[in-house]
């Protein structure tokens, strides 16, 4: 198996990985099951995700006249009261790398359809690397949302008793996302490798055959051409005529048989750059040769 085919079949694996990283990430993005109370427990709390928050009844210290139930949306209006508590900075910080993480890697799934489509090249290095890049940053911001919850599933500012509270199904579909794109990572990188040596080998060569080309075909020698003898002079008009040729035709005939030579009495001059035609006149011309 040459190097291409590995890289194709590096591709393939590639292609569903990404296409299983994006579906987890999506899930775990969506689903409110970051965290969850456990039902023994019977809490006030019951779970919250990325986006949503789900009390039965929970209330603040500082504020027994509101009571909370149902699930919401973090920025819905009924949580307004409570949004500095809900929603801290870690977790605006965790909001806005998931949204870019997200985003990045549906792009890379774009580019990625685009690439088993034959739309984009394959082999392109530098779409391999933009690839590359989206994973790796996928990677990071999933990396922070799961240290983020595992952190603050223990913080008792947070969520009501946190003893009771458990990291759920919706942290790990994050985390087989996290590892699925860290695969996926893997495998477009050693794809990397095997295109990049395939460039190298195509350039090595297509050198190799131009050294051949150069070596087996010799440059053509320009021809040599016609130096007249600076003391021969013959008139190149019918105007410079001299004065015994009467009519024009005959001056051109007599131009045309001077400038007839055979290439046997060719012979090259000792420089060899320069070459002497020995012209055979024709018997009965005249000399148009001023004296």
């Amino acid at each position: 198996m040459n190097w291409q085919e590995k890289a194709d079949g590096l591709f393939s694996i590639f292609l569903w990985l990404t296409l299983a990283a994006l579906i987890t990430n999506f899930v775990s993005f969506v689903s409110p099951y970051w965290i969850q109370s456990i039902p023994e427990a019977h809490s006030q709390f019951e779970r919250i995700g990325l986006w949503t928050a789900c009390f039965n009844g929970y209330m603040r210290p500082n504020d027994f006249n509101k009571a909370y139930f149902g699930c919401y949306y973090i920025y819905f209006v009924e949580y307004d009261n409570i949004r500095d508590w809900i929603n801290p900075i870690w977790l605006y910080a965790v909001q806005a790398l998931s949204s870019s993480g997200m985003l990045m890697q549906s792009l890379v799934a774009f580019v990625v359809l685009c690439q088993a489509t034959r739309s984009i090249d394959r082999g392109d290095l530098k779409v391999t690397k933009f690839n590359l890049v989206g994973h790796f940053y996928t990677c990071t911001t999933l990396a922070a949302s799961l240290v983020a919850f595992a952190v603050a599933r223990y913080d008792s500012t947070w969520m009501p008793y946190p003893q009771f509270n458990v990291l759920s199904w919706s942290y790990a579909v994050a985390a087989a996302s996290f590892a699925l794109t860290l695969i996926a990572f893997i495998v477009e990188f050693l794809r990397y490798l095997y295109l990049d040596a395939i460039f190298e080998e195509h350039n090595v060569a297509l050198l190799e055959h131009q050294e051949e080309m150069g070596k087996s075909s010799p440059p053509m020698k320009a021809a040599m051409p016609y130096v007249r003898d600076d003391q021969e002079n013959f008139p190149l008009d019918v105007n410079d005529a001299p004065e015994d040729v009467d009519h024009a035709s005959e001056f051109r005939s007599d131009l045309m048989e001077r400038d007839r030579f055979d290439d046997a009495d060719l012979r090259y001059s000792r420089d060899s750059r320069n070459f002497e035609p020995h012209k055979s006149r024709l018997s009965g011309s005249r000399s148009i040769r001023p004296s």
